[in-house]
């Protein structure tokens, strides 16, 4: 669950321990839970409701230590990618490693293509968390179509025509067309790399 700053602060979140925070978000949402409680724990935990930690290092290595995924440098979870950054960071150190004989050298590439390859994706989830902080803006003035297109393309880097195309889809029959469209492509593609497809 996302908010606005003010409401955070409102709601008392700032202050209030887990448990009473789950208790509070219960009861906002007590319509769309249909009594049901919130899943509190996280890894055996109490789970924390908090304000996103923005994580920036220097540099990435000290000596032989090295830093990878959100020890390295966090990205907002609305983009969702935590892991794979991990993981992309783990093959880059890898391939420098790979790459050079001398130690240094190869903790200065790694650090030096990480934070290159990092740089748009995290200035996507910039703006992905802007946009999710400022939810209540497009709640208020637009309607379901233009606010999931808004939502869609919150990282930004969106092509004009893209909304236009969001409309058009908007269509039933546009829409059942290219969904027939994209079967027949999916089933062509299972064919070609020789996959048993059931019969259209």
């Amino acid at each position: 669950m996302e908010c606005a700053q003010a409401t955070w602060q409102a709601l008392g979140f700032d202050s209030l321990r887990s448990e009473d925070s789950a208790r509070l978000l219960e009861k906002i949402f007590e319509h769309a839970l249909d009594g049901h409680a919130l899943i509190s724990q996280s890894r055996g935990e109490p789970a924390r409701w908090l304000r996103f930690t923005q994580v920036t290092n220097k540099t990435w290595y000290h000596d032989n230590l090295v830093l990878i995924g959100d020890a390295a440098h966090t990205t907002h979870f609305t983009l969702g990618s935590g892991t794979r950054l991990a993981m992309i960071d783990a093959v880059m150190l890898a391939q420098s490693l790979y790459e050079h004989e001398e130690l240094s050298a190869a903790l200065q590439d790694y650090d030096r293509r990480g934070r290159a390859a990092l740089r748009p994706i995290q200035a996507g989830a910039r703006t992905s968390m802007a946009w999710f902080e400022r939810a209540d803006r497009y709640l208020d003035r637009e309607d379901a179509v233009a606010f999931t297109y808004s939502m869609s393309g919150r990282q930004g880097g969106q092509p004009p025509w893209r909304y236009q195309m969001h409309l058009a889809t908007q269509i039933p029959a546009l829409r059942t067309a290219l969904r027939g469209s994209h079967t027949a492509r999916r089933w062509y593609l299972a064919r070609r790399r020789g996959e048993p497809t059931a019969p259209r």
